[in-house]
């Protein structure tokens, strides 16, 4: 199994029900934690650029204020999974459980076991270095996992659902905060309303699953659904070496992956050796 690294982000249980029994979760409410909010308000005999950093100030309060409405009207929804997990795979064997029901085939990435649901496929994003990233294709849109280490004292997920809003704000999304069954999940849309992007982070007591799911706005109920089953099968190796939180879990890439990774590498560097010779 070949290693790769490609799973980089600058911000970075065990149970004993089968999971053919279907799991109910519902989530809590803690929405004073989603933004840094600013109750100054200019006053009479302040400066111009004062008066802009207040106004500033109101308009990501109002935000702020938005998610948090956001949230309390979604927070006690009761949602039925077909499975347990995210499960931590140190602790639990990936072959005692039969997913048999959902998909036939397990995608091993070394720190994550996925269970691949029907219809899916495999893609790696290449770049001129090797591997960036990969997804998981579905009929309804696609998903892209990774694992990150995690402090045992938590409030990673919380932090870094934060910062991923306000960048998708930055980008000219819209950004609102779901409650999902692990709690917060980020949800931006573009002005033209044709796609949607999901970000479902799952904290654990030393690692942190994320998927984000990206699909066309008509799929987005069945792909939200699809999503969760998915991460309620998944399993994560955090292993015992020493990682600093919020850096990615290393990924291995399955003996016949890897060698179509190799065979596309080959055949870049060869159209490149080409192109240079003709130069």
């Amino acid at each position: 199994m070949a290693l790769w690294r490609f799973f980089k982000d600058k911000n970075q249980e065990k149970t004993d029900n089968h999971p053919d029994a279907h799991s109910e979760r519902t989530t809590k409410n803690h929405p004073e934690s989603l933004t840094d909010s600013a109750e100054s308000q200019p006053q009479e005999g302040t400066s111009t650029s004062d008066a802009v950093t207040a106004a500033e100030n109101t308009e990501r309060k109002d935000k702020a204020d938005a998610d948090i409405q956001n949230v309390q009207e979604t927070a006690e929804q009761t949602f039925h999974l077909g499975a347990e997990g995210p499960f931590d795979g140190d602790s639990m064997k990936y072959e005692d459980f039969d997913f048999s029901d959902f998909g036939g085939h397990a995608l091993n990435l070394g720190s994550m076991v996925i269970t691949l649901p029907q219809d899916a496929e495999v893609q790696v994003e290449m770049n001129d270095q090797g591997p960036k990233m990969l997804h998981i294709l579905t009929p309804y849109g696609r998903l892209t996992p990774a694992a990150f280490a995690a402090p045992t004292s938590g409030g990673q997920w919380r932090k870094a659902a934060k910062e991923i809003a306000e960048g998708m704000r930055n980008d000219g999304l819209t950004a609102q905060i779901h409650m999902g069954p692990w709690g917060r999940e980020v949800v931006g849309r573009a002005a033209d309303a044709k796609g949607v992007v999901r970000v479902i982070g799952v904290e654990k007591s030393r690692w942190m699953l994320r998927i984000t799911v990206a699909c066309p706005v008509e799929y987005e109920s069945e792909m939200v659904e699809l999503a969760r089953e998915v991460i309620a099968r998944t399993f994560v190796y955090r292993g015992s070496q020493p990682i600093m939180a919020g850096e990615p879990l290393p990924v291995g890439l399955p003996e016949a992956l890897a060698q179509q990774v190799q065979a596309e590498l080959k055949r870049r560097q060869a159209n490149h050796n080409q192109a240079q010779e003709n130069t």
